[in-house]
């Protein structure tokens, strides 16, 4: 069918949703690491600096492409893009490497 078919779009929110899913393992993680009377603090902070990564990548992204979406003329115009998308997940890895384990993992 078209790509906008129903099947298509629900394939694709899927994957969406799965590829995402992990991401709020981290709430949980969080939570555990903080002392109970922080946990709605942590909570907060988590979800305010999940909001300001994302407006920050938006305006890191904006500096990269060109300022009009006719200059862009190929595929190749997205290179910086996905550069700085990849570097930037790279580097949430390495910092989340440093969290330490939940005390639920220490003990199995």
């Amino acid at each position: 069918g078209k790509p906008s078919s129903f099947w298509f779009m629900a394939v694709c929110l899927f994957f969406l949703g799965f590829f995402a899913a992990p991401g709020q393992i981290m709430y949980a993680h969080i939570k555990e690491l903080v002392p109970g009377r922080l946990a709605s603090q942590a909570m907060t902070a988590v979800n305010l600096f999940t909001v300001l990564g994302a407006a920050a990548m938006t305006q890191v992204i904006g500096l990269v492409l060109p300022s009009h979406p006719g200059e862009i003329a190929s595929p190749s115009d997205f290179i910086g893009m996905w550069l700085i998308g990849a570097l930037s997940l790279g580097a949430a890895c390495l910092f989340y490497l440093r969290v330490p384990e939940s005390a639920v993992f220490k003990s199995t």
